[in-house]
């Protein structure tokens, strides 16, 4: 998604060389622009996945009885802090990673081939 977005703004990245940003100003520019999504999408999918986690555990979630055992139980999600931040640091530096290549080649676009796009 990231180079879908990068290619139907080659245009906008363009005139900004055009109007004298450096390759590096407009890799930083794009890469910003990812990591600000990247951290919203990340606090809203831990904290949708905290949310749901609570409220399936306060359902319940029956399970059968395991071998050798006469009663079944009821199971509940457990929200561990480490592993949370761990989900969220895998979603950012993913995004992160995802968006370099495309920064980097959108960079180095010739000027007059970037504004033909428009």
């Amino acid at each position: 998604s990231v180079s879908m977005t990068i290619w139907e703004r080659t245009g906008e990245v363009g005139t900004l060389m055009a109007l004298g940003d450096a390759p590096r100003v407009v890799r930083r520019l794009i890469l910003a622009e990812n990591v600000l999504l990247a951290g919203i999408g990340g606090v809203l999918g831990v904290g949708l996945g905290i949310v749901m986690a609570l409220v399936i555990s306060k359902i319940g979630i029956p399970m059968p009885a395991p071998p050798n055992a006469d009663e079944g139980y009821t199971a509940y999600i457990r929200i561990v802090p480490w592993i949370v931040v761990k989900a969220f640091l895998a979603g950012v530096l993913a995004t992160i990673a995802a968006a370099a290549f495309p920064a980097r080649r959108a960079s180095r676009l010739p000027i007059a081939e970037a504004l033909r796009q428009n």
